[in-house]
């Protein structure tokens, strides 16, 4: 263990403070490097907080909000001479209403702590600004494809980590939480078969890990989908990253997971076989052999995760229409426990509670109800004018997704395009106030599908900066 893990709670505030301080100018330097750096940062942050720097966790947490505070500063306070040349067309005037109707809910009383309120705020609306640097990130359509085929490249050693996870056992420390597991607690297993824990990765619990999961899958079918990337990085991403990736949905233990990836491929394999959607060739037998590779890897490599897998979905007590079911029934039990007003915006959110012990803040008048789904969550918090207003924002980003893949010609820039579409769609009603790695995949998908919002300076209208810049 470090040494920095033993010292006082206020010294590693003040460290952190420091350091806070240090991390906010460099990223106001550059602030590409930086929006890049906070996804790699998004992936590894557990690993970090379970491993690392235990002790410091909650510092730990708030690492890419720093980042991203320096280079939210720089890209929107000081813009280069680049971003000047180019003016973004998107529906603002109608997500900052959204957003600020949302924000609403930081006036509730029943909150008692004005740092109780902002932090609210942070979980619901802090990414929302990445959307609108996302189209400036990259300067060519081959650093796009370039770049973006190197991050897939980490669900290697991520999956490999996953599989040691698996036959390590729960007792073991490769199994852990962020946060710290009280004296005879365990980690989750496949019900009552406690010889394999459910792995999360080098994230922080098991929400995390199976939304990476989700994303990585559609980010690979769409570099599959394009004749840019080389031989060598489709092998690694056919025999690498899949079989891995789906060998970890299986060690998860969750049911969610492969239903969302197998929605995924039947989507992309559908689209791309009626429809011109990235530039390589798309026939329904390549769909036909990535499908065999990933049915036939998952069931020959990982067969003791598969096994595990179906064993816990043949004992759980409920099924997929269930958890539709309890979806929407938490917003009709949460209208009548809550009615119109809410009890406060993050106020249900795990992390308000230990900031009430740690800054000594007194408990609210009202306790608000908690649900097992995020949508009933949402309505408890904020009411029903702020709950509309957030799917409404919701819905906004997945409609100007929707048309920028209807609108764009066969590029590699589609094949994103409806990898974000149905990214969106499977998390529309998902877990992502309380999920941060949702809610930075989440506006991040959006804001790749505003490239073709950019308009130059002086009328001409870009087709994207990508091209623009070229």
């Amino acid at each position: 263990m470090f040494a920095v893990q033993k010292l006082p709670q206020a010294t590693l505030l003040a460290l952190g403070a420091f350091g806070g301080l240090l991390i906010f100018f460099w990223s106001y330097s550059n602030w590409r490097r930086t929006v890049k750096l906070v996804f790699v940062v998004a992936l590894l942050e557990g690993a970090i907080r379970k491993w690392v720097f235990p002790s410091g966790q909650e510092l730990v947490y708030f690492l890419k909000d720093v980042l991203l505070a320096g280079a939210y500063v720089k890209f929107f306070m000081s813009p280069d001479a680049e971003q000047r040349r180019y003016h973004l067309r998107t529906p603002l005037m109608v997500i900052t209403v959204g957003s600020a109707i949302v924000a609403l809910g930081a006036l509730n009383p029943n909150i008692g702590s004005a740092i109780l309120a902002l932090y609210g705020i942070k979980i619901y609306l802090y990414y929302i600004p990445l959307a609108f640097m996302m189209p400036f990130l990259f300067r060519s359509e081959q650093e796009m494809v370039r770049q973006i085929s190197w991050y897939v490249m980490f669900a290697i050693p991520i999956g490999i980590l996953g599989v040691l996870q698996f036959f390590a056992g729960p007792g073991s420390a490769l199994n852990v939480y962020s946060n710290t597991l009280r004296e005879g607690e365990t980690v989750t297993t496949f019900g009552d078969d406690a010889q394999y824990a459910r792995i999360t990765g080098t994230f922080s619990y098991l929400t995390g890990f199976t939304t990476y999961l989700v994303f990585f899958f559609g980010l690979v079918l769409a570099l599959l989908s394009m004749s840019q990337i080389t031989n060598r990085t489709r092998s690694l991403l056919m025999f690498g990253c899949i079989p891995l990736m789906i060998g970890n949905a299986l060690m998860s233990g969750s049911r969610g997971v492969v239903l969302y990836c197998a929605l995924l491929f039947l989507g992309f394999a559908t689209i791309t076989t009626f429809f011109k959607i990235g530039t390589a060739k798309s026939k329904i037998a390549v769909w036909l052999v990535v499908g065999v590779i990933v049915l036939g890897g998952a069931s020959y490599f990982f067969a003791d995760s598969l096994k595990a897998w179906e064993h816990r979905r043949d004992t759980s007590e409920d099924n997929t229409a269930s958890r539709l079911e309890m979806t929407f029934n938490s917003v009709t039990l949460a209208f009548k426990e809550v009615g119109v007003s809410g009890y406060g915006i993050g106020m249900a959110h795990p992390a308000v509670d230990r900031m009430r012990r740690f800054l000594g803040i007194a408990q609210p008048q009202r306790q608000c109800p908690t649900y097992d789904v995020e949508l009933g969550q949402i309505f408890a918090e904020l009411g029903l004018i702020g709950f509309i207003a957030w799917y409404l924002v919701r819905s906004l980003a997945m409609y100007g997704t929707w048309k920028a893949l209807v609108g764009a010609p066969p590029s590699p820039r589609r094949a994103i395009y409806l990898m974000c579409f149905l990214y969106q769609g499977l998390y529309i009603i998902g877990t992502v106030v309380y999920n941060h790695t949702a809610n930075v995949f989440v506006w991040a998908t959006y804001g790749f599908c505003l490239i073709p919002n950019l308009q130059a300076i002086g009328g001409r209208v870009a087709r994207a900066p990508v091209t623009a810049r070229n």
